[in-house]
C-alpha cells in the first residue's frame, strides 16, 4: 500500500467527521490535493503532540481551500489542545459566523466552553450540533455528559434515548443508555441496550462488564462470571476487568477460581502499580505468601519502588513474621511518599508484640518528618490506649480532628475510639456530621447503622442506612456483615445467615464476620459448625474485643460438649 494511503487509513480514527477524513483513496479528492496534503501532515503532527506544527499546517490547508470549513475548525480544535483557549474561541467564532450550519463548528465551540467550565453554553452548542448533524453521535454523547455534570441524569438518559432512536447502530448510545438504566435499577431495559451494544461491538469491554453486573443483580451469577471472563479475554487480560471478575467469583463461592485468576493477573509484564493492587487482593484473601512473592518480584526489578516494600511488610505481618515485617517497613526511606504509612505499620506491629515504648519512639521520629500526619497520629493514640492511657489517647485524637475536621479517617478513628472505650452514643455523635454532609457516605452509614444494630436501638434507622450503603457499595463485605448482625438482632436468622455467608465470601477470613456468622449458626442450633468458625476466627489475629468474645464462645461450647 502506498505510504500516503497508509497515513490516511491511520488518521481515519483521529480525524473529525468530515469529507476530508472520508476521501476515496482511489479517486480524486473533493478538495485541492495540496490542501489535503497539508491537512494530513497537520493530523500527523497533532497525533504526535506537535501542536504548533499542526496549527501551521491546518492554516496552510485553510488558505488553499478557503471555501471549506474543516481546516479552520481543526485550527480551533488544535489551539484548544495546545491550551490556547482564548485563541481557540476567537478562531471558532469566525468559523461560526461564516458557516453557522456546520455541526462540527458547534461541537468545537461547545468543547471550548466545557474546557472553561461554562457548562450551560457548552450544552447549548452541543444541542445545536445535534440538530444540525442528527446522524453524528458526538453531539448527543457530549450533551448527555454535560447533563450528567449538571446533575440532570434523567435529561442525560433522554438524550441517549434520542441517540439510539436516530442512530440505531450507535454502540456508545446503547452502552451509555444501558449503563444509565443499570444505575437506576432498570434491569430489563438495561440488559436490552447492553446486549445491543455487545452485539454491535463484541469487543466493547465496558458494555460486557455492565451487562455482567445486570446478570449479577438479577440472580444469574454464572452468566455474570462468563460475561466477565469474555470481557477479560477480549480486553487482553485487562487488570481492572480481572479484579472485577475476582469479586464475582468470590461472591459465587469459587475461591479457588478467584485465586487462580489472581495468579494469572500477577504477570511480569504488568505495571508495578497494577501488581501492587493485585498483591493487596491476595492479602484481602489471606494469601500473604503470594503477596510477599509479588512484592519481591517488583522490588527485584525496581528496588526503589517503596509501595511494593510496604506491601511486603504487610504480607509479612499477616503471615505473623512480625520481626521481618518491622524491619522491612523501617527500610522505607524518609524521603519516600510511603514513609509515614510504613512507620505507622511498624509501630502497630511493635504494639502487637508488646513493645509499646519502641513503637512510640518510631512514631515520634516519623512525626518530625510528617507533623500532624493522620496515619501516624491515629497509631500514636492507639499505642497510648494500649498502654492504658485513655485520656492521652483521646486528647491526641481530639486535637488532630480539631486541626483537620474534614479528614474522614481521623473522624472515623475518633469515633471508633469512643466506641471501644464504652461510649457508643458519643461515637455516633462524632460520625453524624459526616452523614449529614453526605448522606451517601458509606463509611458513615455503616458505622452508625452498625452501632444501632449492635445496641438494638433505632433498628429501622439502622436497616435503612445499611441497605442504602449496600446499594451504594454492593460488594462491601463489611457493610453486609453489619446488615447480617442487624437481621440476627431482629430474629430474622435465615435472612441473616444468607447475608453473612455472602459477607464471608466477599471478605474471606475476617474474624468479626466469622464471629457473627457463628453466632447465627449457634442460634439456629448448629453448634458444631459454629464452634469450627469461632476456632478458625481465633487463628486469624482478631482484635482484643473480638478475641474475647470468640474465646468466651469457644469455652462455653467446649464445656457444653463435655459429658
Amino acid at each position: 500500500m502506498p505510504r500516503l494511503a497508509v497515513l490516511l487509513v491511520a488518521l481515519a480514527a483521529c480525524a473529525p467527521r468530515s469529507r476530508w477524513a472520508a476521501v476515496d483513496l482511489y479517486g480524486p479528492p473533493v478538495v485541492a490535493p495540496a490542501a489535503y496534503e497539508h491537512y494530513v501532515r497537520a493530523r500527523l503532527a497533532s497525533v504526535d503532540g506537535r501542536h504548533e506544527e499542526a496549527i501551521a499546517e491546518f492554516r496552510l490547508a485553510s488558505t488553499l481551500a478557503p471555501d471549506q470549513p474543516e481546516p479552520p475548525i481543526a485550527v480551533a480544535e488544535e489551539l484548544l489542545r495546545a491550551g490556547q483557549r482564548d485563541l481557540a474561541r476567537q478562531e471558532i467564532q469566525r468559523v461560526l459566523e461564516r458557516w453557522p450550519k456546520e455541526p462540527d463548528g458547534w461541537l468545537v465551540s461547545g468543547r471550548i466552553h466545557a474546557w472553561a467550565g461554562e457548562l450551560k453554553p457548552a450544552l447549548r452548542d452541543f444541542e445545536r450540533a445535534m440538530i444540525l448533524g442528527p446522524d453524528d453521535e458526538t453531539g448527543y454523547l457530549l450533551a448527555a455528559t454535560v447533563y450528567k455534570q449538571l446533575g440532570e441524569r434523567a435529561r442525560a438518559e433522554t438524550i441517549y434515548r434520542r441517540l439510539v432512536k436516530m442512530i440505531p447502530d450507535s454502540v456508545e448510545g446503547h452502552y451509555r443508555l444501558g449503563a444509565a438504566q443499570l444505575l437506576a435499577g432498570q434491569w430489563k431495559t438495561a440488559e436490552h441496550h447492553l446486549r445491543e451494544a455487545v452485539a454491535l461491538d463484541a469487543d466493547h469491554t465496558d458494555a460486557r462488564v455492565a451487562l455482567a453486573e445486570v446478570y449479577r443483580k438479577t440472580g444469574r451469577p454464572l452468566l455474570a462470571s462468563q460475561m466477565l471472563r469474555d470481557a477479560f479475554d477480549r480486553s487482553g487480560e485487562d487488570a481492572d476487568v480481572g479484579k472485577r471478575l475476582v469479586v464475582v467469583l468470590l461472591e459465587a463461592g469459587d475461591r479457588p477460581g478467584a485465586l487462580e485468576l489472581l495468579g494469572t493477573l500477577d504477570a511480569d509484564w504488568r505495571s508495578a502499580r497494577t501488581r501492587v493492587d493485585i498483591g493487596y487482593l491476595f492479602l484481602s484473601m489471606h494469601q500473604p505468601d503470594q503477596a510477599i512473592r509479588t512484592a519481591d518480584a517488583i522490588l527485584a526489578r525496581d528496588p526503589t519502588y517503596q509501595t511494593a516494600r510496604v506491601l511486603k511488610a504487610r504480607g509479612l505481618g499477616l503471615a505473623k513474621r512480625r520481626d521481618e515485617a518491622v524491619r522491612t517497613a523501617l527500610e522505607v526511606p524518609d524521603d519516600s511518599g510511603e514513609h509515614a504509612e510504613a512507620r505507622a505499620f511498624a509501630a502497630e506491629l511493635l504494639g502487637k508484640e508488646g513493645k509499646l515504648a519502641e513503637g512510640l519512639k518510631v512514631l515520634e521520629e516519623a512525626l518530625k518528618n510528617h507533623p500532624g500526619n493522620p496515619t501516624l497520629v491515629v497509631q500514636k493514640a492507639a499505642l497510648h490506649e494500649k498502654q492504658g492511657d485513655v485520656g492521652r489517647a483521646r486528647s491526641i485524637l481530639e486535637q488532630a480532628l480539631l486541626r483537620a475536621p474534614e479528614d474522614e479517617d481521623l473522624r472515623f478513628a475518633r469515633a471508633s475510639f469512643e466506641d471501644r472505650v464504652g461510649d457508643p452514643e458519643r461515637a455516633v455523635e462524632i460520625m453524624w456530621p459526616l452523614y449529614v454532609a453526605d448522606p451517601d457516605n458509606v463509611t458513615a452509614l455503616n458505622f452508625i447503622g452498625y452501632s444501632y444494630a449492635q445496641r438494638k436501638v433505632k433498628l429501622r434507622d439502622s436497616e435503612r442506612m445499611l441497605r442504602h450503603a449496600i446499594e451504594l457499595n454492593p460488594d462491601d463485605g463489611f457493610v453486609l456483615d453489619s446488615l447480617g448482625l442487624l437481621l440476627s438482632q431482629e430474629g430474622k436468622l435465615d435472612e441473616a445467615l444468607g447475608v453473612l455467608e455472602r459477607a464471608d465470601r466477599l471478605a474471606p477470613d475476617e474474624p468479626e464476620i466469622l464471629l457473627h456468622l457463628g453466632e447465627v449458626l449457634l442460634a439456629r442450633g448448629d453448634q458444631a459448625r459454629a464452634r469450627d468458625l469461632f476456632r478458625r476466627a481465633l487463628g486469624l489475629d482478631p482484635d482484643e474485643r473480638v478475641k474475647a468474645r470468640l474465646e468466651e464462645r469457644v469455652r462455653t461450647l467446649e464445656a457444653q460438649a463435655k459429658p
